[in-house]
């Protein structure tokens, strides 16, 4: 099937970041019953070992003093496993269409053309992700990527697109899309590149 990216929007008013901050707690509860579960049922992990450390060490989570990578990887496995499967699956709701990453390479090409560079570094997320931590490009975990356009720069992305001619290119039609169906509240919007 190949890469895909995947959007998605938190169901209430809240930032990723105030999201995964006020549910860290049950998902680290969550996570590490999982752990011990799969453990004593497949004698396998599902977690790494920094991360089962982190998770027994800390009752809450400081962003701004947790080192990115661990961060990152935590962010995952908050996404993809405690919001997708367990008990977080009430925070986040899928948006717009999945499609493969190469049906964004000729949307790139457009982009890069347009010579906007704040309009280019936002949409080269959909390419790199963005931490949590710093606004630095995510770190890759097992393949996967994510990354989140705040309010402002949706209503940038926005702007900037209907001003771009594009031949219906089926990477910003996606886009426009997405933004469409993007709640009027939404602080941010959660892209994720897939493995």
């Amino acid at each position: 099937m190949g890469r895909r990216i995947a959007f998605y929007e938190i169901k209430n008013e809240q930032s990723l970041k105030e999201t995964f901050v006020e549910n860290y707690f049950d998902f680290k509860q969550w996570t590490l019953c999982q752990n011990k579960n799969s453990i004593k049922e497949y004698n396998e992990q599902i977690i790494s070992n920094e991360i089962e450390n982190f998770l027994k060490s800390n009752d809450v989570i400081d962003i701004e003093k947790t080192k990115q990578d661990l961060l990152d990887e935590l962010l995952v496995e908050f996404l993809l496993t405690y919001c997708e499967h367990g008990n977080g699956s009430s925070l986040i709701k899928l948006i717009g269409p999945l499609i493969s990453t190469y049906r964004y390479e000729t949307s790139f090409k457009i982009i890069a053309r347009q010579k906007n560079k704040t309009l280019f570094d936002i949409w080269k997320i959909l390419k790199v992700g963005r931490s949590l931590k710093n606004d630095n490009d995510f770190t890759i975990i097992d393949g996967d990527v994510i990354g989140f356009w705040n309010k402002k720069e949706q209503d940038y992305i926005r702007d900037e697109l209907n001003k771009i001619e594009y031949k219906n290119d089926i990477g910003i039609k996606c886009i426009k899309q997405v933004l469409a169906e993007i709640g009027k509240n939404k602080k941010d919007l959660i892209i994720l590149v897939e493995k």
